[in-house]
């Protein structure tokens, strides 16, 4: 049954993230694009919600056990998306949490109390006009969990610590991060022969500045060459079928 009234545009997506991928979140400006989106969607449960022309989007990455505080070691300011708008960051800054003090930490905090949740977990928020709107909870280690690492704040590390009441005497340990730096999704290029909105010469520029990869490490190769891999295979196989 559809909601009266209702308000566009919409920005639709699957309820629950298993269900679908990023190229079923669409953006709907009336309700003949909406009633095309539900006929031609092979989705059962949709999440639509007001579509914000936002300034910027935040990830913050979380650790939290029964027993202690939330950790909250910094900020993901997303700059750049893949697919363009609303999909993953490709290009994006961990900010120390007091250089966006818009954000209210202390309700994110008592959110994830209240969910009585242990784990690692992450949580999706909107910035327009320094206002934060609400997008969603992950009840997951964050692709971001490295990035936050190099930044000086291994979240898992924390959160062992935090759980078992003990540590690794050779391991470092923040619960905040010490430094800012630039990350990258090793798909960013796509922005430069795809999408086409940035030039050839700003994204060198971005790469040189990058500190963190999503996947790629200098110092072990392997992840990397066995994602490329897959990610050949895949392509390979989506092409034949």
């Amino acid at each position: 049954n559809e909601p009266n009234p209702l308000s566009f545009p919409l920005l639709l997506k699957p309820l629950v993230s298993v269900d679908g991928t990023k190229s079923d979140i669409k953006i709907c400006n009336n309700q003949n694009e909406l009633i095309n989106y539900w006929e031609n969607s092979k989705l059962n449960r949709v999440l639509a919600t007001e579509f914000v022309e936002k300034d910027y989007e935040v990830c913050i990455l979380c650790a939290k056990t029964n027993n202690n505080p939330t950790i909250i070691p910094g900020v993901v300011k997303k700059i750049r998306h893949m697919p363009l708008i609303y999909g993953a960051r490709s290009y994006a800054r961990i900010l120390k949490c007091s250089s966006l003090p818009m954000i209210p930490y202390d309700k994110i905090c008592k959110l994830i109390d209240n969910t009585e949740f242990s784990g690692l977990l992450s949580i999706e928020l909107l910035i327009k006009d320094n206002n934060s709107w609400f997008v969603e909870l992950n009840y997951r280690a964050d692709g971001n969990m490295m990035a936050y690492t190099d930044a000086g704040c291994n979240l898992p590390y924390n959160y062992y610590i935090d759980t078992t009441e003990s540590s690794l005497g050779n391991v470092k340990n923040s619960k905040i991060i010490n430094r800012e730096l630039f990350i990258m999704t090793e798909g960013d290029i796509y922005h430069v022969i795809k999408y086409r909105d940035i030039s050839l010469f700003k994204w060198l520029f971005d790469l040189f500045h990058t500190r963190s990869f999503i996947v790629f490490d200098f110092y072990d190769l392997k992840p990397f060459i066995k994602y490329k891999f897959y990610d050949l295979k895949r392509r390979i196989l989506a092409k034949i079928r």
